[in-house]
């Protein structure tokens, strides 16, 4: 209808043009006119769209056809449909009550959410922290699951984590997550930040993620009970220290330091002589009893300063099978007590404690696999035996027959490392051998004329 055009063409009506209709002499209708233009500019009525614009009114009641829409600068930010569906950013209201209440999926989230705040992270969520859930936005805690048990379980039935291979799960600073998944994916054995607990109706707390027989110290696993450790799965017990070798004895120093030694003699004061040796510190004047069970209270003991490697003066009285006391007129905290049983054979025969190769002037070296001294091995260790390699008193690790630890020795230049085991494919280390050092991995290099080194081996 062009209601602006048609009242517009209203101007003046004259009596004569309407006397066969009725009487209108006292009506003004250009006033008309002008009135309902004056309202419909009031209204905005758009008569191309059909609608208008208004401050405020007041319904007994509003039939809406298609679509009711609250807009904020010309921007729809309610809107409810003629099927009923509702969609606006906020709807604020004191209660609000029904029967169901639907989310429709929000997978973009923001990281910093509204306090209070209800979201359906929805199935194709692009964010891993929680995967399809109800979570809610809480000031001091951020985003948290709104479907975490937080009631008592009989049981809790976890699913794998998808994905092959699988995605770890992310973990919000301060938080932790239990999740299941394939074999493999651990990075560390030990909780750095945080670990799981379980309190008992006792009260007691115990942590679930460590191992309640063990306890690290250091780098060090230390047994907490005080009983024994049984092993009763008949897969026996492997312990692995790089010398162990078939035959050997399982020994230890005189701090219960274990590790595999060549088997150097039979049952004391028989047809075979053997040896024993411990590293005790010593208080002057303060007797020791070293308990040998080289039973036999024939035997021959020696004494030697590891710091030094010079031999020490000590008292030995109290001679029994398996015992002998030791006293030092001063005071040392690492001695090498060296007890030789007396079986019958000749003194060469008896494995002993190389006392050659001491002191030995070191060469100047530059780059890894320079020759350490020119001072060659004076005698062959027994089969299987480690040669001990100290530096002014420190020991440094030999290799045993690679040229990957920080020295080595060979009989060909230094082209091959030579082994401990006669069995070895480069040979058993022995006389006339020289060692190698690699500076790199010493973490230093040798200096002719102010370094000195020792070697420690058993021989016959």
């Amino acid at each position: 209808m062009s209601i602006y055009s048609n009242l517009e063409g209203i101007r003046k009506l004259s009596n004569s043009s309407l006397t066969s209709i009725v009487d209108v002499t006292n009506l003004n209708f250009s006033s008309l006119s002008d009135a309902v233009l004056q309202f419909l500019k009031n209204v905005s009525y758009n008569e191309d769209t059909n609608s208008l614009t208004a401050y405020s009114g007041s319904f007994t009641q509003v039939d809406i056809s298609d679509t009711l829409s609250l807009k904020l600068d010309g921007i729809p930010t309610f809107t409810i449909n003629a099927q009923g569906k509702a969609e606006g950013q906020e709807l604020l209201v004191v209660v609000s009550e029904s029967k169901r209440h639907r989310f429709t999926d929000f997978n973009d989230w923001p990281a910093i959410g509204v306090p209070g705040e209800v979201v359906y992270t929805g199935v194709q969520n692009q964010q891993p922290q929680f995967g399809e859930d109800f979570i809610g936005y809480l000031e001091g805690r951020g985003w948290v699951s709104l479907t975490s048990l937080t009631t008592p379980v009989q049981g809790l039935n976890l699913l794998p984590e998808a994905g092959s291979p699988v995605v770890v799960p992310f973990v919000p600073n301060g938080q932790g997550l239990l999740w299941i998944g394939p074999l493999g994916n651990e990075t560390t054995y030990e909780p750095e930040n945080t670990t799981v607990y379980f309190t008992d109706d006792d009260g007691n707390t115990f942590d679930i993620l460590q191992d309640f027989a063990w306890e690290i110290v250091g780098t060090n696993a230390e047994f907490k009970p005080t009983g024994k450790a049984i092993i009763n799965n008949g897969a026996g017990f492997q312990y692995v220290d790089g010398n162990e070798n078939a035959g050997f004895i399982l020994t230890s120093d005189g701090s219960g330091n274990a590790y595999w030694a060549a088997n150097v003699g039979g049952g004391g004061g028989g047809t075979l002589n053997y040896s024993y040796w411990e590293i005790n510190s010593f208080v002057a004047n303060v007797t020791q009893t070293i308990t040998h069970n080289l039973q036999t209270p024939n035997v021959v003991v020696d004494f030697i300063d590891t710091i030094t490697n010079e031999r020490v003066n000590a008292h030995v009285d109290n001679y029994t099978s398996n015992t002998l006391d030791v006293t030092l007129n001063s005071s040392n905290p690492s001695v090498k007590i060296v007890i030789v049983s007396a079986g019958g054979i000749l003194a060469t025969t008896v494995p002993h404690m190389s006392t050659d190769d001491r002191f030995l002037p070191a060469e100047t070296t530059i780059v890894d696999e320079d020759i350490a001294t020119l001072s060659t091995l004076s005698n062959t260790p027994i089969n299987g035996c480690y040669v001990e390699v100290k530096v002014n008193g420190i020991e440094y690790e030999v290799g045993d027959g690679v040229k990957t630890k920080t020295c080595y020795f060979s009989g060909n230049g230094g082209t091959d490392a030579r082994g401990f085991l006669s069995t070895h494919p480069n040979g058993q280390v022995q006389a006339g051998d020289e060692l190698y050092w690699n500076g790199s991995i010493a973490g230093f290099e040798l200096a002719n004329g102010s370094d000195r080194i020792s070697l420690n081996y058993i021989m016959i």
